[in-house]
C-alpha cells in the first residue's frame, strides 16, 4: 500500500492564485511512500472504452440526455457510445474544471465501471482506489473495473510529480540546500459512480441521477470554528485583561449532523454556489457571522462584552459561470476584541459539483477547533436536503497558535459526496 503524508499551501502572487498540488481542483500536497511489488499485486483490465480524449465523439454518438437540464448539466451527465458500441452513463463534471489538472470522468455500463483522469507530468504512476480499498497500479490515465457491485461507490486515483520551483515553501528550498531531494506534489481525484444493477436500463440510471442532481438548487460549505471548553484562560499579556481573567468558551462538541446548526461558534461562514439563481443574482458568495467575546473575572461574573468589528470573511468565484462545477476560495480573519494580537483565520480553496462531489484544500491557525461541512439545499437558503456531509475536523493546538509566528498553519484536505 501507499502511505500518504499530505500538506496543502496556496498563495498569491501578483493578484493571481498560485494553486500547489490539486485534490480535483483542490490544494494538497502529497508524499508516497512506494509499495513493495507483493503489495501492489494489479488487476488485469480491458482497456476502457471511455475516456477525456474519447468521450465527447462517444456522446455524440448517443445524443444527449432526453430529460430537460440546465445548459452545459446535459452535457456532464450524459449516455454515450463507444467507437465499439457499447453504452454507458457518463459522469463528466469534473471534465468543465477550470484547472485541466483536475479533469476527470466516470462511465456506467453493463459490467464495468471505466474511469479516466488528466495526465500529470513527472508523475510516479497512478495508484486507482474503490471504496479505499487499492485495485492497481498503472502508467496510464485510465482505468476499467469489472468488479464493482450494483451499488454506489467511491474511487481515487493518487499520485505524486515534482513540485513546480516557484512554489517551494521556504522550508522546502532550505531542506534542497541542504542536500534533500526536491519536494513534490500530490494530486488526487475523487469520482462517485453507481454500479448498473442486472435489468435496469443506461437511459433509466442517467434521467435518475440527473433528477437527483437538478434537485440541487444549492451547494454549501460550512466553515465553524469554536471554543470547546465553558472558559479558556485569558493571556498574562497583550490584552486588556490578564492574568486571572478568563473568556468564554462556546462549551460544546462538534456539530452532530443529523441535528444540525451553525453554533454556538466564535465565527463561521457559509459559502454558497447557487445553481439555479435568477437574473440580478450571485452565483456565488458566502454568509458569514461572529459572536461577541465575553471576559469573566475569578468568580465567574461577567465584567466586559465586545463584539470585533474589524474581522472579515468572502468566497470568491474562481472559475467560469456554468451548472455543472465550481471552484471557489473562501478567506476569513477574526480578532479578539480585547486582545491587540491573534486572530482565528484561515483559507480553502474547494471544487464543487452540482451532482454532489467536493474536494478541499488550504490552511489555518491551529486554534481554536475547526470544522467543515458540505451539503446541498433545494434553493438557497432552503436547509440541507440529506445529513451533510462531515468534511473535516481538528481540535485546538494551542492558543497561542492564534499569533500567526506561533505554530504551523494546520492543513485542510478533503474530498468525497455530499
Amino acid at each position: 500500500m501507499f502511505r500518504f503524508i499530505q500538506h496543502a499551501a496556496a498563495r498569491s502572487t501578483k493578484g493571481k492564485l498560485v494553486v500547489i498540488g490539486l485534490v480535483a481542483g483542490a490544494i494538497v500536497g502529497l508524499t508516497a511512500t512506494p509499495a513493495t511489488a507483493a503489495e501492489l499485486s494489479p488487476t488485469a483490465s480491458p482497456e476502457p472504452e471511455f475516456t477525456l480524449d474519447s468521450i465527447d465523439t462517444a456522446v455524440a454518438a448517443s445524443g444527449h440526455l432526453r430529460a430537460p437540464a440546465p445548459s452545459g448539466l446535459e452535457a456532464a451527465l450524459t449516455t454515450a457510445v463507444s467507437t465499439k458500441g457499447t453504452e454507458a452513463f457518463v459522469d463528466r463534471s469534473l471534465a468543465f474544471a477550470e484547472n485541466p489538472s483536475s479533469h476527470a470522468l466516470s462511465a456506467v455500463g453493463k459490467g464495468f465501471v471505466d474511469l479516466s483522469w488528466a495526465a500529470i507530468p513527472g508523475n510516479d504512476g497512478y495508484v486507482v482506489f474503490r471504496d479505499g480499498e487499492q485495485l492497481t497500479t498503472t502508467d496510464t490515465t485510465s482505468f476499467r473495473d469489472l468488479g464493482a457491485s450494483g451499488s454506489a461507490h467511491e474511487y481515487r486515483i493518487s499520485t505524486s510529480a515534482p513540485k513546480s520551483q516557484s512554489d517551494w515553501r521556504p522550508d522546502e528550498i532550505e531542506a534542497v540546500n541542504a542536500g534533500s531531494e526536491a519536494p513534490r506534489t500530490g494530486y488526487n481525484w475523487v469520482l462517485f459512480t453507481q454500479a448498473l444493477d442486472p435489468g435496469r436500463k443506461i437511459t433509466d440510471v442517467a434521467a435518475s441521477t440527473l433528477a437527483q442532481t437538478l434537485a440541487t438548487g444549492a451547494s454549501r460549505i460550512l466553515w465553524s470554528t469554536f471554543i470547546a471548553s465553558q472558559y479558556v484562560d485569558a493571556p498574562p499579556v497583550g490584552c486588556e485583561y490578564g492574568s486571572g481573567y478568563r473568556f468564554k468558551g462556546d462549551n460544546r462538541s462538534w456539530i452532530v449532523p443529523g441535528q444540525f446548526t451553525p453554533g454556538p461558534y466564535r465565527v463561521y461562514t457559509k459559502a454558497y454556489v447557487w445553481w439555479s439563481h435568477g437574473p440580478g443574482s450571485q452565483m456565488v458568495g458566502t454568509d458569514a457571522g461572529i459572536s461577541a467575546t465575553h471576559v469573566v473575572n475569578s468568580a465567574g461574573t461577567t465584567v466586559a462584552s465586545r463584539t470585533a468589528t474589524d474581522w472579515s470573511a468572502q468566497t470568491l468565484q474562481m472559475s467560469t459561470e456554468n451548472q455543472v462545477s465550481m471552484d471557489i476560495r473562501t478567506n476569513f480573519q477574526a480578532r479578539n476584541p480585547f486582545c491587540i494580537t491573534g486572530a482565528i483565520a484561515g483559507n480553502y480553496n474547494a471544487t464543487l459539483t452540482r451532482a454532489g462531489s467536493y474536494a478541499i484544500g488550504g490552511e489555518h491557525r491551529g486554534a481554536p477547533n475547526h470544522e467543515i461541512y458540505v451539503y446541498a439545499e433545494t434553493g438557497l437558503g432552503s436547509g440541507p436536503i440529506s445529513t451533510p456531509s462531515t468534511a473535516y475536523r481538528r481540535a485546538v493546538v494551542d492558543f497561542n497558535c492564534l499569533i500567526g509566528a506561533a505554530c504551523p498553519l494546520q492543513t485542510i484536505i478533503a474530498q468525497g459526496s455530499y
